[in-house]
């Protein structure tokens, strides 16, 4: 063999190596079976096997048992716990729905059985019979015995992971092909319980039909009458099943018709029980699933390794519902962490609010000195356009002649110093300057008895090119304002 292919063939024999352990407990009227395996590199490894009878109820018996596997086995192990329930603990329906119904199950189950909301149910789809029809069998165990078994695996720390009933390991067998029977052949399987007796009829490996019959077993009498009773319970319930499928398919007729069981002990001589002129055959097993260790009930265990194979399937039926699971071990969990992310998200958008609310109040106090600034710049700048505007007054209303501008007196120079005398609570309204004479005319203040105008003229008489100055003072041109009016002759044309 190629020495780089031989880590890759151990990779994948690895893929099938569980490093736990599954414990499985079986459930049957009378007893409790236990079976702990571990899945190997070469194959199945049987760690323990216990039974225990059903003597008081059954919560005692299965807190008797799982105490018995702790001190067996210890705790240390922790593996996984799946568990068996025998028909005898649950509740079975079977419909025949259209296509149209599947689309709303939940309504159509809550109309065909009663008190739905009593139990925990699971929904799987069997073989179809009629056409345009589809199977759908119900498996269904009350919530208050569901509560009961899961809380004494809970009062040793223990998890009950999965339950499945005794269909579903039968079939699980069917599946992998542990029965040795030729798949191209009309065959008929029959699995004898406690409480109730399955027919399937099979072909290709698949399942034609599936039929099932109550049964009640009297454990008083003996094995072989015991069998004998089965036997003539189920001869006319086999043979319907079988005519109702070849009347059919006329062309195929039965082959074999084989039985599997683990509580009626089948007689050696089970050829002469004929059905139909076809001779009863024991189930035959591949000799994989026979055990090489001596085991105290290897019929029981046949059902247990058919739930260990399963549990490596893509079959996810379980009786406990997956959100309970969520619910009681992650509720707490998940409200612990969210009230964290909560306080979390209180504690860093207050800090950002608080940061924020920082950079806001100086951005705020930095904005109002801004605007301050701003406001006093625009009144500045109001006082000066006003002082420009007074002063452009002067020019603009000037009535200045071709003579005024022939005179001696520049009028750059008397402009200038009429400005230059003139304080800011003084405002001309009229300049005329003449050939002769200036006329003026405006506003002054009232406060301090017209202080600013008094000076003003007093400035005014100490140009030497004016000559005596007349003006008048009086009353108007607003609140706090005199109104004024002077009239001067040049000096050198005097």
């Amino acid at each position: 063999m190629d020495q780089f292919k031989t880590p890759i063939l151990n990779i994948n024999q690895l893929k099938l190596y569980s490093d736990k352990p599954f414990l499985i407990f079986f459930l049957r009227e009378f007893d409790i079976v236990i079976f702990q395996l571990l899945k190997t590199l070469d194959g199945i490894d049987i760690q323990y096997e216990l039974n225990i009878p059903i003597k008081t109820s059954l919560m005692e018996d299965l807190e008797t048992a799982i105490k018995q596997v702790i001190k067996d086995l210890g705790v240390e192990s922790r593996p996984k716990i799946l568990m068996i329930l025998d028909d005898y603990y649950l509740t079975m329906h079977r419909f025949q729905l259209k296509t149209s119904q599947l689309t709303h199950l939940q309504q159509s189950l809550d109309i065909e059985i009663d008190h739905l909301h009593e139990y925990e149910y699971g929904v799987l789809h069997g073989p179809s019979e009629v056409k345009n029809m589809s199977t759908v069998l119900v498996y269904l165990i009350k919530k208050n015995n569901l509560k009961s078994i899961e809380d004494t695996f809970l009062s040793k720390r223990l998890l009950l992971r999965r339950i499945v009933s005794r269909y579903h390991v039968f079939q699980s067998l069917f599946n992998h092909q542990v029965f040795d029977i030729n798949p191209e052949k009309l065959t008929v399987l029959i699995d004898i319980g406690l409480n109730r007796i399955r027919l399937f009829i099979v072909l290709n490996n698949e399942i034609k039909v599936y039929r099932r019959m109550p049964l009640r077993l009297e454990s008083s009498k003996s094995s072989a009458k015991l069998f004998q009773s089965v036997f003539s319970s189920m001869v006319s319930f086999v043979e319907s099943s079988i005519d109702s499928y070849t009347l059919k398919h006329a062309n195929q007729s039965i082959d074999g018709i084989f039985l599997l069981s683990d509580v009626v002990q089948i007689p050696s001589n089970l050829k002469a029980y004929k059905i139909n002129g076809i001779s009863l055959t024991l189930m035959p097993l591949n000799s994989d699933v026979i055990p090489k260790k001596k085991l105290k009930d290897p019929l029981a265990y046949v059902y247990v390794y058919g739930y260990f194979l399963m549990m490596f399937t893509n079959d996810k039926f379980n009786l406990i519902p997956f959100m309970k699971r969520f619910e009681r071990f992650g509720i707490r969990l998940i409200g612990s962490v969210f009230g964290l992310v909560v306080i979390y998200l209180f504690i860093v958008n207050a800090f950002q609010y608080y940061h924020l609310n920082k950079e806001y109040a100086s951005y705020k106090v930095n904005q109002s000195s801004k605007m301050r600034q701003q406001a006093k710049k625009k009144r500045d700048m109001v006082v000066l356009r006003d002082r420009i505007n007074q002063q452009k007054k002067i020019i603009d209303y000037s009535d200045l002649t071709s003579k005024a501008y022939s005179t001696s007196i520049s009028l750059d120079d008397f402009l200038y110093d009429l400005t230059s005398i003139s304080s800011p609570d003084i405002s001309f309204g009229v300049l005329r300057i003449r050939n002769k004479k200036v006329t003026m005319s405006g506003t002054s203040s009232s406060l301090n008895g017209n202080y600013s105008f008094y000076m003003f003229l007093q400035q005014l008489e100490t140009f030497p090119y004016l000559g005596r100055i007349h003006y008048t003072l009086g009353l108007g041109g607003g609140l706090d304002l005199s109104s004024f009016s002077i009239e001067v002759f040049w000096e050198d044309n005097g």
